[in-house]
């Protein structure tokens, strides 16, 4: 798996988990303090987000850290 597979894959889940729970990107944002274009690069798998950004991401959408990092998360 390349490093760039694994940023569409964490954001592909950033994605999806923030859809189920009914919450803007920009809400989002706010609520782990990262910058909505930043967020929306993760999402889109352009960057290579930082363990702490995950970390919040993960606390506010209320997921354990490693589901960011699951294939095919939906189930």
């Amino acid at each position: 798996m390349s490093k760039r597979s694994i940023y569409k894959i964490i954001g592909f889940n950033i994605q999806i988990l923030r859809r189920e729970l009914d919450m803007t990107q920009e809400k989002l944002a706010i609520l782990t303090a990262i910058d909505r274009s930043y967020l929306g690069k993760m999402e889109n798998g352009r960057v290579n987000p930082s363990l702490q950004k995950l970390f919040f991401i993960a606390l506010t959408l209320k997921i354990p850290l490693s589901t960011l990092f699951k294939n095919g998360v939906v189930e």
